[in-house]
C-alpha cells in the first residue's frame, strides 16, 4: 500500500511542475516584444472571426495625440502640455516627447522640475526596462527621453511635477499598434 502512495505522490509532484514550467512559459510568451501570433489570449491585437481587428485602439482610456495635448493634473494643481512627441503619434520602441508644466490657469511656473516619468502597460502590469530622463529646454518646457515603449498595446505615461512645494501630476494614455 505504501509503495502506492509514494508512485501517486512522485506522479503529482511531476504533474504539478509540469504545469508550473507551462504557466511560466505561457506568461513569457505573452509579454514578450517578439510575440507575432495575432490570434494569442494574451496578445493586444488580436482577430475576431470576421477578420477584424480587436485591441486598444477602441479603449476609452486610449487619449488621442493632437500637439499640445493638455492635461489637467490629478490635484487640479498643474497642467501637463504634450507640446510635441516623435514620433508623432506615438508609437513602438524609441519615444521623445516635449513637455510644458503650467499652472492650472495656464501660466508658466516658477521653477518646475519633473520628478519622475514612468512608462507601465495597466493590462500587462510591467513597466519598461529604459528609465526615461526630464532634460530642462531653455523655453522652460522639457524633453523626456528615452520613452521606450516596447510592445502593442495601451501605455500609461504617468508624469510627477514639482514647482515648489505643490506637487501634482497627470497621466498620458496611448494605444501602441503593433
Amino acid at each position: 500500500m505504501r509503495a502506492i502512495s509514494n508512485r501517486a505522490k512522485v506522479r503529482t509532484m511531476r504533474f504539478a511542475g509540469v504545469v508550473s514550467i507551462a504557466l511560466l512559459c505561457a506568461g513569457a510568451f505573452a509579454c514578450s516584444p517578439s510575440n507575432s501570433d495575432p490570434a494569442d489570449a494574451g496578445s493586444d491585437q488580436a482577430s475576431g472571426d470576421d477578420g477584424a481587428l480587436i485591441g486598444c485602439q477602441n479603449d476609452p482610456r486610449d487619449d488621442t495625440y493632437a500637439p499640445n495635448l493638455t492635461k489637467t493634473g490629478k490635484s487640479g494643481l498643474f497642467k501637463f502640455v504634450l507640446v510635441s512627441a516623435k514620433p508623432a503619434p506615438p508609437a513602438l520602441n524609441d519615444n521623445s516627447w516635449v513637455l510644458k508644466v503650467l499652472d492650472a490657469k495656464g501660466n508658466p511656473l516658477p521653477g518646475p522640475s519633473i520628478v519622475s516619468v514612468t512608462p507601465f502597460m495597466p493590462d500587462h502590469g510591467h513597466g519598461t526596462s529604459a528609465v526615461p530622463m526630464a532634460t530642462p529646454d531653455a523655453d522652460g518646457s522639457f524633453t523626456l527621453s528615452p520613452l521606450y515603449l516596447y510592445m502593442a498595446g495601451l501605455w500609461q505615461i504617468t508624469i510627477v511635477a514639482k514647482s515648489g512645494s505643490q506637487e501634482d501630476s497627470a497621466v498620458f494614455s496611448f494605444c501602441i499598434a503593433g
